[in-house]
């Protein structure tokens, strides 16, 4: 994390911790008087207990606790809630295209999807195409404050969809995020062990998870 965010993480950590404090002292105080308002609304007397009792065992760290668990797995990607501390959503699926050349100068191209899964700690990136699906095993969302600009660097294994084919290939990919006419876009250049070298460009199709490059592939035509 960044100085931003880790600042942003005190200062919100200090003001839920006040809000839950005030709240928690009034709501308890005053609990035997919303118990009289409650049972107006015809609310059965052992519901009324159980909140009283879980109320009873409520305090600052647990209300934080479970604050923190909410934005870190949820609160992140809904609108408002992400501003307090922002991270770019790179969630979804993505398909575009690749060319390359490897160490004797052969080329190579075609059509590739790419997979992400992330919440606010963690990411990770599968890549697939008609060959081969690709693995990432180290990643990092990248943010340069100069540029405003944001991106992803991920290492990756690769696996041919081929049975026999037992040998490892790992490769380093580094891909910006750019956004023309609504639209988010991955682009950037990678590189493997073997020594090819090469770049790929790919938009988001859908915000759906999908494993398949067939499945993407028909995604991303009927668009």
């Amino acid at each position: 994390m960044n100085y931003k965010e880790q600042n942003a993480i005190i200062i919100t950590s200090y003001i839920v911790s006040i809000s839950a404090s005030f709240i928690i002292t009034n709501f308890i105080t005053n609990f035997s008087g919303l118990e009289v308002v409650i049972s107006h609304l015809n609310v059965p007397t052992i519901l009324i207990s159980g909140l009283e009792v879980v109320i009873s065992h409520l305090n600052v760290p647990t209300i934080l606790t479970l604050w923190w668990f909410f934005y870190f797995k949820y609160g992140w990607t809904l609108p408002g809630i992400k501003r307090i501390i922002f991270r770019v959503n790179l969630n979804g699926t993505w398909f575009g295209s690749y060319k390359s050349l490897d160490s004797k100068n052969q080329e190579a191209k075609g059509e590739i999807g790419i997979r992400i899964k992330q919440d606010f700690l963690t990411i990770s990136l599968k890549s697939f195409t008609e060959k081969f699906n690709n693995y990432s095993y180290s990643e990092e969302v990248k943010y340069e404050e100069k540029s405003d600009t944001y991106g992803v660097v991920y290492v990756y294994s690769q696996k041919e969809n081929n049975i026999l084919d037992t040998s490892q290939r790992n490769g380093t990919s580094e891909l910006m995020l750019k956004k023309r006419d609504d639209t988010l876009y991955l682009e950037g250049i990678f590189w493997t062990s073997h020594g090819t070298k090469g770049e790929l460009s790919v938009r988001r199709i859908t915000e759906k998870q999908i494993d398949t490059f067939k499945e993407t592939k028909s995604i991303f035509e009927s668009k």
